[in-house]
């Protein structure tokens, strides 16, 4: 979804001369160098990002964009949410299990750069909701996603599993 996420870009550096989008992680970039060429609101990193470069890239970002078409799940949301960055992700996979819509971040519909780009938006015109929805996946990562909540569930299941089991 990296082409819908440089059409939202051209869209928010409209409203937000400012802004500047940063592409991270290894991959075939070939085809998007066109469409960011002479394009100072992209920095383009494409590369394996090491950890460290990764938590300086999530302490400098207002906000984590994942404009996915497809996939199952991203860790980068947890990642996020560790580090109170609200997250404005396409409607895909597992997204709308860690991405409470209106709360942590927003879900908008894949392949919509338009909808990409009013989200993204709507954050960076209210720095009091990006903050708090920052605050709210952080909550949510460290509560609903925690080692201890994941060992209790896990252990539920096997108490359950146990109960119906048939000798």
């Amino acid at each position: 979804g990296i082409e819908y996420l440089i059409q939202a870009g051209k869209l928010i550096a409209q409203q937000f001369p400012e802004v500047y989008i940063t592409i991270a992680g290894e991959g075939d970039f070939d085809k998007y160098k066109e469409l960011v060429e002479r394009d100072s609101h992209f920095t383009i990193c494409n590369r394996f990002i090491p950890d460290n470069e990764a938590a300086t890239l999530f302490q400098r970002a207002s906000i984590v964009v994942l404009p996915y078409t497809d996939g199952s799940q991203s860790g980068i949301i947890s990642i996020a949410g560790s580090f109170k960055k609200p997250v404005v992700a396409t409607d895909v996979g597992n997204f709308a299990e860690m991405v409470e819509d209106g709360t942590t971040g927003f879900l908008v519909p894949p392949k919509d750069a338009h909808a990409l780009a009013e989200a993204i938006i709507e954050l960076l015109n209210n720095g009091k909701l990006r903050q708090e929805m920052g605050e709210n996946a952080y909550r949510v990562l460290s509560d609903k996603f925690s080692w201890d909540n994941i060992a209790q569930k896990t252990l539920q299941v096997y108490q359950e599993a146990i109960k119906t089991r048939k000798c």
